[in-house]
């Protein structure tokens, strides 16, 4: 058997073989982004409260969406308060009174199908003095393509906390956004520019064209 043709049964065999590696290789790229889209409402949420901004806010929520705050174990026990969206975008647009800083680190993203849940350790600081601190959790659901807030519940304590220097987690979600932003959009430009099923036909009919060209004997 003539190597040429050995080759391109080779490549048929390994393009069949990895034909039902390709739509796991697909969902791993589609879960990845999800998460990007994920978190970066969760700190649209936060970004909202810092810098007063409702209207960001109210793109990250779902309509009906709502608040839970729990207070810590070790607080005299209460009840839960809720707050609905409506009056968590109306605190958000506060002009005036104290300045909110919120910040959360080590964000962590659980996704199943439509459903997708974000776990974050916050602190929170009023007009530069440390408040309280706590642990975020945020509920999405995936609408038409996008992850607005259904729900969301936090913990609140006084004790126990580790506040450090507020400009670092002004920083580090910036960084982020900018890191999130390139790693999604530079393969989906690249990927753009390419048209597989060409490619895949004309690396095909090459080696079909190679295989099938008559074969010349030369003379000793």
């Amino acid at each position: 058997m003539r190597p040429k043709v050995l080759l391109f049964r080779l490549l048929v065999a390994i393009l069949i073989a990895g034909l039902p590696i390709m739509p796991r290789v697909v969902e791993a790229q589609g879960r990845s982004a999800d998460s990007a889209s994920v978190l970066k409402v969760a700190y649209d949420i936060i970004q909202a409260i810092n810098t007063r901004d409702p209207v960001l806010g109210r793109a990250a929520m779902l309509p009906g969406s709502h608040f839970a705050r729990v207070l810590d174990p070790d607080d005299p026990p209460a009840p839960p308060r809720y707050q609905s969206d409506s009056a968590f975008v109306a605190s958000v647009g506060r002009t005036t009174g104290p300045r909110n800083l919120e910040r959360i680190w080590d964000p962590k993203v659980f996704i199943q199908g439509t459903v997708a849940l974000v776990h974050a350790p916050y602190d929170f600081f009023i007009d530069g003095v440390f408040s309280h601190c706590g642990v975020d959790t945020f509920t999405m659901l995936k609408v038409n393509g996008t992850w607005p807030v259904s729900h969301s519940a936090y913990t609140v304590q006084k004790v126990g906390c580790a506040p450090s220097d507020p400009v670092t987690f002004l920083v580090v979600p910036a960084v982020l956004a900018v890191v999130v932003a390139l790693a999604t959009w530079l393969p989906a430009r690249r990927a753009m520019r390419m048209d597989p099923v060409r490619a895949l036909r004309g690396s095909t009919a090459d080696i079909c064209q190679d295989v099938t060209k008559p074969a010349t004997r030369t003379s000793s």
